[in-house]
């Protein structure tokens, strides 16, 4: 599947483990596998990357800023404790982040639970007494995974996010870990690359193990895969001379959990067409290798059910669905997206005459 949720009741460190080699990574209170996101106006393929951690060693460039903020800070490691400080950090830095966002750090980390089934611990950074960057990690039996990693912004000139990744390969070398998980990067765009910069990562392969990069096939990873077939159904219909709004659905993952699967879009674009109140979308569906033609209405309801806040990229954008929309009907499906002409004329055809 294209997204997974799991909440789990415990968690052995051997456990996490196992789930980060299947690429699975932590949201909140749960652990999320996906192979697709929507940001910054385009549907883009997840890359799960770890570095393996025998015989590492940090490059020229890396070792200076160790060696200099090494001289310059005070680190502290322990397990997390929130507080005051790192939550005014922590919303100083969402102004950075892209999608969906947490409200807090106690929702990042417990959904306002107190508690969770992660052994999770921070590196602090100090300026004397003064906290001034830090990053959570989770620690598994023989790895551990990078969850955040903020500083203040009067800093910026210590690459201290750098750093503070740093600190962290070395806690789990140290504790003889033998990989160290920072997330994910994107297939076309490279706003998550500067993770590559602490050593030589491995790639999950569609295969499911774990290898180079020039081992995956970028034209066939599902956003590629989604983006074609999409734009062959905004063709189609432009040579139709049907009018229509090309949507991301930034609510995709939502139509993945019970008990909204069936009932609310999945798919991370939308065709919209509307005649009057009435809406049909045109969806393709990556795992089924199918389009879907469906009549479908705002679910204001369940929108406004979505705990988390809005980055100004979807808020203030065009390009994204505003609202989720749940299906009222499924009219058709096909391989192809010309064997939903007659279906789709059928339906105009209806709300001319309503």
């Amino acid at each position: 599947m294209l997204i997974q949720f799991y909440h789990p009741d415990f968690l052995s460190p051997e456990d996490l483990d196992s789930y980060l080699s299947e690429g699975w990574f932590r949201n909140s209170i749960l652990l999320h596998n996906s192979r697709v996101i929507c940001l910054e106006g385009d549907v883009h393929s997840i890359l799960n990357i770890r570095l393996p951690l025998d015989d590492h060693q940090f490059n020229k460039r890396l070792r200076k800023v160790w060696r200099q903020n090494h001289q310059r800070f005070r680190i502290q490691i322990q397990p997390v404790k929130l507080n005051q400080r790192k939550e005014q950090l922590y919303q100083q830095h969402t102004k950075r982040f892209k999608g969906f966002l947490f409200e807090s750090l106690d929702q990042f980390l417990y959904a306002y639970g107190g508690s969770s089934v992660f052994k999770t611990y921070e590196v602090g950074i100090f300026d004397g007494d003064h906290l001034v960057a830090y990053s959570l990690f989770d620690i598994g039996s023989n790895s551990i995974a990078s969850l955040l990693g903020v500083f203040d912004k009067g800093y910026s000139k210590y690459s201290l996010g750098m750093y503070t990744m740093m600190v962290e390969i070395e806690f789990a070398k140290s504790n003889l870990k033998s990989f160290y998980y920072p997330g994910y990067i994107l297939d076309n765009t490279p706003n998550f690359d500067y993770k590559l910069r602490v050593g030589n990562m491995e790639y999950l392969l569609p295969s499911g193990i774990w290898g180079a990069k020039d081992s995956l096939s970028l034209s066939e990873l599902p956003a590629q895969i989604i983006k074609s077939k999409m734009d062959a159904c905004s063709e189609w219909l432009k040579n139709k001379e049907i009018a229509f709004t090309d949507l991301l659905n930034p609510y995709y993952t939502m139509g993945y959990i019970d008990p909204f699967q069936h009932e609310l879009c999945k798919a991370t674009r939308l065709i919209l067409i509307e005649k009057g109140d009435k809406r049909v979308v045109i969806e393709y569906f990556f795992e089924e290798e199918t389009y879907q033609l469906s009549a479908v209405k705002p679910d204001l309801k369940n929108t406004l059910l979505v705990s988390m806040r809005t980055a100004d990229d979807l808020a203030n954008s065009a390009e994204y669905a505003s609202v989720i929309y749940a299906y009222e009907s499924i009219i058709s499906q096909a391989e192809f997206i010309e064997d939903l002409d007659a279906p789709l004329e059928s339906w105009l055809k209806q709300q001319l005459v309503s």
